[in-house]
């Protein structure tokens, strides 16, 4: 097995960034500028994407 293989790889993650867009209703750009916000609020009210992210993967 070829551990080199970059193709493979980015079949796999773009098929887990689907799956993620898919459950959250938000395409890769959506994502971003959500990141983006939350870290303007004040550190007590951050997290949100992190929260959702832990949601995915129950």
């Amino acid at each position: 097995m070829d551990y080199t293989d970059k193709g493979s790889s980015r079949v796999v993650y773009l098929s887990a960034m689907k799956a993620y867009c898919e459950f959250t209703g938000l395409n890769p750009k959506e994502l971003i500028d959500e990141a983006e916000e939350d870290r303007k609020k004040p550190v007590r009210q951050q997290g949100m994407p992190e929260m959702r992210l832990a949601e995915f993967f129950e």
